[in-house]
C-alpha cells in the first residue's frame, strides 16, 4: 500500500492537467470548444513550452476577440494555417487580432493609463506561411458617423467607431520576441505596432520580424512607437491605403516617454503604398540622445510603385493629406525634412 500510495502521487507530475494542458508540446485543436477558446486556451497553458497550431485542411481559425501572446512559448503555426477575425467583431477601436502586453484594463477610445499587465518575454513564433487576416473594409465603413452598432437582424449592417488601432499584431510592451515567415492582411491599423508611449510601459527591447508579407493595412505596414534592438528582415509591406500615413514603414515615437533606437530594416520592400515608402519622424525624437538618431539603418530597402500607380485616389475623409507626393513625386524614404 505504501509503494501504491507513492505511486499515486508522483503521477500528476507527469499526466496531462485538465487533459489537453500539460508539460512540453501541445495542440491548440485540444482546447475549447470555440475557435478562441482554443487557441487562447493553448497559449495561455503555462506549463506548455510549444504550442502547435493546426492547418486543419485549410478551414480557418475564426477568432472572435483578440488572442493574447504568452511568455515563454514557442508558437508553430502549420503550412496552410489561416487564423481570421470572425465578421463583424472587434469593436474596440484597440482590438486586435494578436497582441502581446497590455494596459488594464484594455483600452477602447484610448489606452487607459493604469499599470501594465501581460508583459511578453521571450516569445517566439514560427509562421510557416500562415496568413493572419482581418477585415479592413468593414472597420473603415464611414457610414457609421462615429457610433458602434450592429443590426440584431443583419449583423452584414454593423458600424464601427472610425479607429486606426486594430492592428493584426500589436506589441504593447514585449522583450526578446522572434516571429518569422506570416502573411498579415487587412488589418483596421497596421500590420504589426511595436510600443506605445503611455505610463507605465517601457520600451519593448529584442524585437525580430523575418519574412513577413503585410498587404492591404488601413494605416501603416509597419509603426515603432517606443523600441530599442529592432531587426526586421525580408519583409514586404504593400498596399496600405485608409488613413494617414498610410505607408511601408513609420518610425515615430508619440511622446516623451518613447524611445526608438538601434532598429534596423535589413532587405525590405514597400510597394504600392499610398504613402511613403519608409518614414522616420526624427521631430518626435525631441527627449533622445542625439547618437541614438544614427542606429536607424535601412540596409538594401527599396521602395516601388506599378506603373500607371493611381496617386489620385484619395483616403475617404483624408483627401491627400498623408504627405506622400514631394515635388510631384512619390516618396520613397523620407526622415524628416530629407526625401530620398
Amino acid at each position: 500500500m505504501r509503494a501504491l500510495l507513492l505511486l499515486q502521487l508522483a503521477a500528476p507530475a507527469t499526466a496531462p492537467l485538465d487533459g489537453c494542458c500539460h508539460a512540453g508540446r501541445v495542440s491548440a485543436s485540444c482546447f475549447g470548444k470555440s475557435d478562441t477558446e482554443a487557441l487562447q486556451g493553448a497559449l495561455s497553458c503555462a506549463v506548455a513550452d510549444t504550442v502547435v497550431v493546426e492547418a486543419r485542411g485549410g478551414r480557418p481559425w475564426v477568432v472572435s476577440a483578440p488572442i493574447q501572446l504568452p511568455s515563454h512559448k514557442y508558437v508553430v503555426f502549420e503550412p496552410g494555417t489561416v487564423v481570421r477575425a470572425q465578421r463583424w467583431r472587434f469593436h474596440g477601436t484597440w482590438d486586435s487580432l494578436f497582441q502581446a502586453g497590455r494596459p488594464t484594463p484594455t483600452p477602447t477610445s484610448s489606452p487607459d493609463h493604469g499599470p501594465v499587465r501581460d508583459v511578453v518575454r521571450n516569445l517566439t513564433i514560427e509562421g510557416n506561411g500562415a496568413r493572419w487576416q482581418m477585415w479592413r473594409d468593414h472597420y473603415a465603413n464611414a457610414a457609421c458617423n462615429d457610433t458602434a452598432r450592429c443590426d440584431a437582424e443583419d449583423p452584414s449592417r454593423c458600424c464601427y467607431r472610425p479607429a486606426e488601432w486594430r492592428h493584426t499584431l500589436m506589441l504593447w510592451e514585449a522583450h526578446g520576441v522572434r516571429i518569422r515567415n506570416l502573411t498579415m492582411l487587412e488589418s483596421g491599423g497596421d500590420c504589426v505596432m511595436i510600443g506605445y508611449d503611455i505610463p507605465g510601459f517601457r520600451p519593448s527591447t529584442g524585437i525580430t520580424l523575418s519574412d513577413l508579407t503585410c498587404e492591404r493595412h488601413y494605416r501603416q505596414g509597419i509603426s515603432i512607437d517606443s523600441a530599442t534592438d529592432v531587426l526586421v528582415e525580408r519583409s514586404v509591406f504593400r498596399e496600405t491605403f485608409g488613413t494617414a500615413p498610410m505607408g511601408g514603414v513609420d518610425i515615430e515615437p508619440d511622446g516623451n516617454l518613447a524611445r526608438d533606437a538601434n532598429i534596423t530594416f535589413r532587405g525590405c520592400r514597400a510597394e504600392d503604398n499610398f504613402g511613403y515608402g519608409f518614414k522616420v519622424s526624427p521631430g518626435r525624437f525631441t527627449e533622445m540622445p542625439a547618437a541614438d538618431l544614427g542606429r536607424i539603418n535601412f540596409v538594401n530597402c527599396t521602395a516601388s510603385w506599378s506603373p500607371g500607380f493611381n496617386f489620385s485616389r484619395a483616403a475617404p475623409g483624408d483627401g491627400n493629406s498623408a504627405g506622400f507626393m514631394h515635388g510631384g513625386r512619390p516618396v520613397g524614404f523620407y526622415v524628416g525634412g530629407l526625401v530620398g
